[in-house]
């Protein structure tokens, strides 16, 4: 599955055939959880049969508290199938040093059962 950035919504690349998985840029539309159901129908449909190691990427340059509720729904997701596959593992990364988006990443990998990296690009 691949959903082009517009304005508001991130772009999502979800490709088993590439092994890339990642979520990118600003997520504050108010039709947010639209997209986020569908990455997370995705990963149920998908994550099970997929044999690369995944490492779901995340990196925004803004997040709106209800596209905070969907990330936490996927790390949910994914919590549940790293308990049947450890070849799941998420990098959270923050632009600079953007405190707000390195405070949610803590938050996050508080809890995340699946391994998480936090990456700071400058």
């Amino acid at each position: 599955m691949i959903i082009k950035a517009e304005k508001d919504t991130p772009e999502i690349i979800l490709s088993k055939v590439d092994c890339k998985f990642s979520i990118s840029g600003k997520s504050y539309s108010v039709l947010i959880d639209d997209v986020y159901n569908k990455i997370i129908d995705w990963i149920e449909e998908n994550v099970p049969d997929i044999k690369c190691k995944m490492n779901f990427e995340f990196q925004f340059e803004m997040i709106s508290s209800a596209s905070l509720k969907g990330i936490i729904r996927i790390i949910e997701t994914l919590n549940r199938f790293y308990k049947e596959n450890e070849k799941i593992s998420i990098t959270w990364i923050s632009p600079g040093e953007d405190a707000d988006i390195i405070e949610i990443g803590e938050d996050l990998k508080d809890i995340s059962l699946v391994p998480f990296n936090m990456i700071q690009r400058f």
